[in-house]
């Protein structure tokens, strides 16, 4: 940010569209969500369930990030269909819009497939290789099948069930 003069989020969106061939970039997928939650923008990443509209898992580090303002987030991430998938957020400078105006807080997160996270400075320390060393998450909690998350905040609205044959 500070080399080229850009915004954190500036830099994100550009990390996600180096595609020129024979030099593209990392595959990356991007979301941009508010304080709430709200997802604002998503940039998709082939095998990375997202949801469509509303708001994310609550474990992903996109919400973390408040936690800690102006560094990064990271996490090894494992999703029900079975993707897994580097994570890494960090809040927005806030859009303060005047003095009497209460700031807009925001996060952005990007996501990298297991497979390219080895790749990036934010996979340092991380045993990309373990199965123990992922969270479980989710697309939302609406969309997930994991029936045993302490962090459900909403009913699926599909069950998988076991069916013997």
């Amino acid at each position: 940010c500070q080399r080229y003069g850009a915004s954190v989020e500036q830099v994100c969106l550009r990390l996600t569209s180096l595609r020129k061939p024979g030099r593209e970039g990392l595959p990356l997928g991007l979301l941009r969500a508010d304080a709430s939650g709200f997802i604002s923008k998503r940039l998709p990443l082939p095998g990375l369930p997202l949801p469509g509209t509303g708001t994310g898992c609550p474990l992903w580090p996109i919400y973390a990030a408040h936690q800690t303002p102006g560094r990064f987030a990271r996490q090894l991430a494992a999703f029900p269909n079975g993707g897994r998938f580097l994570l890494f957020a960090r809040t927005l400078n806030p859009d303060t819009g005047g003095f009497e105006a209460a700031p807009v807080l925001g996060a952005i997160m990007l996501a990298c497939d297991v497979a390219y996270a080895d790749r990036t400075v934010f996979a340092d320390g991380l045993a990309l290789g373990s199965e123990d060393a992922a969270t479980p998450v989710g697309p939302t909690c609406r969309l997930c099948t994991r029936s045993d998350c302490r962090h459900r905040k909403a009913e699926a609205l599909l069950v998988r069930k076991n069916v013997a044959r």
